[in-house]
């Protein structure tokens, strides 16, 4: 007769209260006895009946051989089962997916190219067979850079300044997530009106690739990454799709800090009467004057009120592009987190894994009807993209070039009937109210982007998608984010859940084996099972590229036109006291020389406060280069510049070329920098244009400009020339507000290609005609001040 083997004790997978870490405990007198010998790793636990040994695959192995003959009960036996058939399961014999990917070829019905890495995410969904997470990094993704100025309540202030007030919350291979010290409003659009939301959290990640600068008919100018998404009539583009001539969204008054202006003169900034004195808004900006104007005459009331803050905040104009170029950029770049509306407004504009899906719904088999379901705002967009890049195929599997297929955008939550369509496109928050209508269509493919909307398993949201994805009909699942994990990595699990189910096991097997609950009773993944969870999403289900994965080959040398921020109050007040100066000269000058020697005298002096206005923003850019390690040589005109550059940036020693030194000491900074002794230069630009070799560095900076083009040449050329083994990249610093930008267009061709923006023409410019014109335009700026 056959009796049972009576337990010698218990087993359980726990966390181990002073190692703080997750062990196999076991209880019981005979069952501590035996394994404190067996197991030398082993430890006693709260008191000599307990014993605590660590998890791993050799220990696993000790106590099944143990068990095989003097069974214990097991209190995890999920845990401990998936534990003997992970230590037992025959090793792969390939490695994983990630690992081999390669170019793959997009079906007939896809329209358009993929880039090779593009081609590469393509592959990946198509080994997953369709149970994907792309989750590329943020970068290749949706950033601007650090002088960027966001539209804030009380006017605009740099990205990279509300990034130095930030405190420190997560960091991981270059990507950094901070809170703000103090939550900030900004301007955002909600997809019918621009509303205020308020900011807690920035984004900083450092990036070498190609960005793209976008200039608007109005001056606003911004620079970001290609993928930074912009509100256009046809929904959101990202900035690599914008074409010259077409529009973007701006807000219908340019800026709140113009609408400070106006109260400052003695306007009221909830009233705008017409009995204002016309001085007070004559010098104003041009389009908000007569935006003013427009709205006073229409009411035919000299003393009737118009609300202003109603006026500028709740309309938006579409603004056509003027220029889009493309460059090479090395250093920070930055994003916000905007609660619901993901965007804001930056330097004017409404900025916001796409074509991969795409490619790979047109490429795989029996993907139609496609349910897309993604935030309000991006509905347009993918409606366009589809537009863009499939093909229609007909029923009897013929390719229709100049069809697309047909596109069903629900908008609305009452439950009715759809109609037969290939592509569905939803937003989160109506898909529980019309999910009983989505599994009458026979959906085969469901698409989340921006997956992190589903971080948490008790949401509406959470619960329709995984109803929808758990259809019968469905065979294919893809979630797209940058950021698929916000504040905890247990906010992983519901996205995996519905992407491919089963894969982390049930919410308490992840957490019994991945995490630990904090005193709020939150699910943290454990410090020493982050990269394994890592590896396990990566090998079975996500896929995420890093910058250097997508790096195209550069040319031998770069130039850069970077608009940075200025002190323009500074810069103003400055002017008018020059115009005034210049005035009186030209009232009491005698001859045409006298006159033509105070013009340069004006023209001089401006040049100066311009370097002035913008050097705190200078010496910013400046320090984010020095960040990266890489040895920098900065170029100025003036002394007083010359000296506060080297004042502002002592902590990095740097080595100095300015006119009037000795041969000798010239030699001596030269040769310490070519040494490595300093990695910072800051050279006079006619002082250290020539006879000099500066070959260490890669990166030259241009914190003033000179009139002549062969003199920028020349201090290029400096660091590009023969010993040179890396891309030299020139940055040319144009301060906004200022007359730099009307100084670079005299000195540059206007259709200089991508990488060059200097002329290379050796016309000196130095002449009473261009002379005059600056002027000109200095009057004209003082005039509108």
């Amino acid at each position: 007769m056959e009796t049972s083997m009576e337990n010698i004790g218990t087993l359980e997978y726990a966390l181990d209260k002073y190692s703080k870490i997750w062990c196999w405990k076991i209880t019981g007198d005979r069952a501590v006895n035996m394994i404190s010998r067996l197991v030398p790793e082993a430890w006693y636990g709260e008191n000599v009946n307990e014993v605590i040994i660590p998890d791993s695959t050799e220990n696993v192995k000790q106590l099944k051989l143990i068990m095989d003959r003097y069974p214990l009960e097991i209190l995890s036996k999920t845990i401990w089962q998936r534990k003997i058939v992970k230590t037992y399961a025959p090793k792969p014999t390939l490695p994983p997916i990630k690992h081999k990917l390669k170019k793959a070829k997009t079906g007939d019905q896809f329209r358009g190219k993929l880039l090779n890495f593009q081609k590469e995410g393509l592959d990946f969904l198509l080994k997953s067979s369709g149970n994907a997470l792309l989750a590329d990094e943020m970068g290749l993704g949706k950033c601007v850079l650090g002088s960027s100025l966001i539209e804030i309540i009380d006017g605009q202030i740099p990205i990279e300044d509300l990034w130095k007030d930030s405190i420190m919350l997560e960091q991981h291979e270059g990507e950094c997530w901070a809170k703000l010290s103090k939550p900030i409003t900004v301007q955002t659009f909600d997809g019918q009106k621009i509303i205020a939301k308020k900011v807690s959290k920035v984004f900083r990640q450092k990036i070498d690739e190609d960005i793209v600068k976008i200039t608007l008919d109005d001056g606003s100018v911004l620079e970001c990454t290609k993928r930074h998404r912009f509100l256009t009539p046809d929904g959101w583009m990202m900035a690599n799709s914008l074409n010259i001539d077409g529009k973007v969204a701006v807000p219908s008054i340019p800026s709140q800090k113009i609408v400070q202006q106006i109260a400052d003169k003695g306007i009221s900034l909830r009233s705008l009467h017409l009995s204002t004195p016309y001085k007070y808004t004559q010098g104003m900006s041009n389009n908000l004057a007569y935006f003013v104007i427009d709205k006073l005459e229409k009411t035919n009331n000299h003393s009737l009120a118009c609300d202003l803050q109603q006026l500028s905040l709740e309309s938006i104009n579409w603004c056509p592009i003027k220029k889009i170029e493309t460059k090479r950029y090395s250093g920070y770049v930055y994003d916000l987190s905007v609660p619901e509306t993901h965007n804001y407004v930056v330097n004017g504009m409404i900025t916001h894994n796409t074509v991969q899906t795409l490619s790979y719904v047109s490429t795989e088999k029996q993907t139609f009807p496609v349910l897309v379901v993604a935030p309000l705002v991006t509905l347009n967009n993918w409606e366009r993209e589809i537009e863009k890049f499939l093909k229609k195929k007909s029923r009897n599997g013929r390719i229709l070039e100049s069809e697309s297929p047909s596109v069903t955008i629900i908008r609305t939550g009452k439950s009715e009937e759809l109609p037969i369509t290939d592509i569905y496109i939803i937003n989160y928050e109506l898909l529980l109210k019309r999910s009983k209508d989505l599994m009458k269509v026979g959906l085969r493919t469901i698409v989340c982007d921006e997956v992190h909307n589903l971080r948490s398993k008790t949401t509406q949201k959470y619960k329709a998608v995984k109803k929808l994805a758990a259809l019968h009909s469905i065979l294919y699942r893809i979630g797209l984010s940058g950021t698929p994990i916000y504040n905890r990595g247990s906010e992983i699990w519901p996205i995996i859940d519905i992407i491919k189910p089963g894969l982390l096991g049930s919410f308490k097997e992840f957490c019994e084996y991945f995490c630990y609950v904090n005193e709020k009773g939150k699910a943290i993944v454990l410090e020493n099972k982050r990269a394994s969870l890592r590896n396990e999403l990566q090998k079975h289900v996500m896929l995420r590229r890093k910058k250097s994965d997508v790096l195209k080959e550069l040319k031998d040398k770069v130039r850069y036109k970077e608009i940075i921020a200025a002190d323009t109050d500074y810069y103003l007040e400055e002017l008018d006291k020059i115009w005034k100066k210049l005035e009186a000269e030209q009232k009491v000058a005698e001859t045409e020389f006298s006159k033509s020697a105070s013009y340069h005298r004006a023209i001089q002096s401006e040049r100066q406060i311009a370097g002035l206005a913008k050097l705190p923003h200078v010496i910013n850019f400046v320090k984010n280069i020095m960040e990266i390690e890489e040895s920098v040589v900065v170029f100025c005109h003036h002394k007083v510049i010359h000296k506060l550059l080297n004042e502002s940036l002592e902590e990095f020693s740097p080595v100095s070329i300015i006119g009037g030194q000795s041969d000798s000491l010239r030699q001596d900074q030269i040769d310490k920098f070519q040494k490595g002794e300093s990695k910072l230069m800051i050279a006079g630009i006619r002082a250290g244009n020539v006879g000099i070799n500066l070959t260490r560095a890669k990166y030259v900076i241009f914190a003033e400009l000179d009139w002549s083009p062969a003199i920028h040449r020349q201090a290029e050329d400096r660091l590009h020339r023969i010993g040179q083994k890396n891309t030299v990249f020139a940055y040319y610093l144009i301060g906004a507000g200022t007359l730099d930008d009307h100084v670079a267009n005299i000195l540059v061709d206007k259709s200089y290609e991508i990488d060059e923006i200097m002329d290379e023409s050796s016309d000196n410019y130095e002449n009473k005609d261009k002379a005059e014109l600056i002027l000109a335009q200095i009057q004209d700026k003082i005039r509108s001040k």
